[in-house]
């Protein structure tokens, strides 16, 4: 889930490469049996057709970081400092007092010119400690990979990082010398980077159990759910995640939360821009509004029983057609699903929204709910152009959804067409009883989205894809 960040564009480019690498570097620290297995699964039960490579402790080596940009996703599970990033392998500390014999382990482990990278402060030699079965404290050194070494590497402009590490989110200097994380990162040109930082521009330590979280959270919306980038990291009501852990036990109650920078308009399954409906060749322009992709313009498919505002053809081809509940349903009965199932005069592989598909669009463009109306919704969905009679109180079209003001026809009261440029009149699924049915109503006089209760009344469709 998550919410809407761009209406217009949240999906508006695909994540093409399907090649995902998990770089665990402390794979044996950080996974009971069976975790990983189960985030792989998750991957590969996509209909996206992934390939999941695995790297584990030793194999993730530093001669392995040049071939990220041939990933669509990497994931690096491995520990962080504010300028580096740990890689596979360790190294005895007995061996430090005799430098030919400590390039020859460290080339051993980590590879063959990595001493050389050592003394030129590409790779540095973090000293740490371990027990071993005798009980005894045994210090070793862990090999990293500093951010002046990832400086050097290729541009990834069509790849997503997840620095899934402490410290991944380091924007400001510290008492390191070297660049920052965020800021080596980023400078790959990568399509997005996920990390954990704090609104100040730090980074902390982050607590394997919120990793483990952010982890499956952000690779299921991204592979399963198909949320843009700039979504994948959020909750449901659009707020970023944070470490509650690291909130707990740290004094100052650090805030660490799962961030995103750089862009936030790609997904893995691209948005649809145009679509031809197959029965008569008409061309429409589509839109990705939050996780909904709608039709950008009034239906207008000729069903029996449709009418042309007026009777005049030319208002049909610029506004839609005008149906009642009968034409819109072909038959179906009242949908009251949270997803619509109902296609009734839509396009194959299209449905008429359900009342609740409505409320997500409003909610998606920052409507606010107040009784049966979203206050600000209307705006953010209605055209700007002059087939509203002005004033066209807060519109913006900031959405793309370009509502144009269809009118109606009614058969009951006074009879006829009626409203064309002043309202915008849309047929829900839903129906509270027979004959009464629900519609989502815009009005140039207003920059409210109302959801109204209507009885035999012809409105515009607009069909929402599958």
């Amino acid at each position: 889930g998550g919410r809407l960040i761009d209406a217009a564009n949240a999906a508006k480019n695909e994540i093409i490469n399907k090649q995902i690498l998990i770089y665990a570097a402390a794979y044996s620290e950080f996974y009971k049996p069976g975790e990983m297995d189960a985030l792989i699964a998750l991957l590969n039960s996509s209909t996206l057709g992934l390939t999941v490579k695995l790297l584990k402790d030793a194999q993730c080596t530093y001669d392995i970081l040049p071939q990220l940009g041939n990933y669509g996703v990497v994931i690096f599970d491995t520990h962080g400092m504010p300028d580096a990033v740990k890689i596979g392998g360790e190294v005895d500390t007995a061996v430090n007092d005799d430098e030919a014999l400590l390039k020859q382990n460290v080339n051993k482990v980590a590879g063959a010119k990595a001493y050389d990278l050592v003394l030129s402060g590409d790779l540095r030699l973090s000293k740490s400690n371990r027990w071993n079965v005798k009980n005894e404290l045994v210090p070793y050194y862990i090999i990293f990979a500093t951010t002046k070494y990832l400086g050097s590497l290729p541009q990834m402009p069509s790849t997503i990082l997840f620095g899934n590490m402490c410290y991944s989110g380091q924007l400001n200097p510290g008492k390191y010398t070297g660049t920052p994380m965020r800021t080596a990162m980023l400078g790959k040109n990568p399509i997005s980077y996920y990390c954990f930082a704090t609104d100040n521009g730090s980074s902390h330590p982050v607590s394997d159990d919120f990793a483990k979280q952010m982890e499956k959270s952000l690779m299921r919306r991204l592979a399963i759910d198909y949320d843009s980038t700039g979504l994948a990291h959020l909750q449901a009501d659009g707020t970023e995640f944070f470490d509650n852990d690291i909130f707990q036990l740290s004094q100052r109650r650090i805030i660490l939360n799962c961030k995103h920078f750089a862009a936030d308009n790609y997904s893995y399954k691209n948005c649809t821009d145009v679509f031809t409906d197959n029965r008569d060749g008409i061309i429409y322009k589509a839109v990705c509004i939050g996780k909904q992709t709608w039709m950008a313009e009034n239906l207008r498919y000729n069903a029996p029983g449709s009418r042309c505002y007026d009777d005049n053809q030319p208002i049909c081809d610029k506004y839609g057609r005008l149906y009642d509940w009968s034409t819109v349903m072909q038959g179906a009965p009242s949908d009251s699903s949270a997803k619509g199932k109902v296609q009734g005069v839509c396009p194959k592989g299209w449905h008429v929204p359900t009342l609740f598909e409505w409320r997500d669009l409003a909610v998606a463009v920052g409507g606010i709910l107040s009784g049966t109306k979203y206050l600000n919704a209307g705006g953010a969905l209605k055209s700007t152009t002059p087939d509203w009679i002005q004033p066209n109180y807060g519109a913006t079209n900031s959405s793309g959804f370009t509502a144009l003001p269809a009118g109606e026809y009614n058969e009951n009261g006074a009879g006829g067409f009626s409203n064309l440029g002043r309202y915008a009149f849309f047929w829900s699924s839903t129906a509270l009883r027979t004959a009464n049915e629900f519609a989502f109503e815009l009005l140039g006089a207003n920059a409210t989205a109302f959801i109204s209760n209507v009885s035999n009344p012809y409105f515009s469709c607009r069909c929402l894809k599958d």
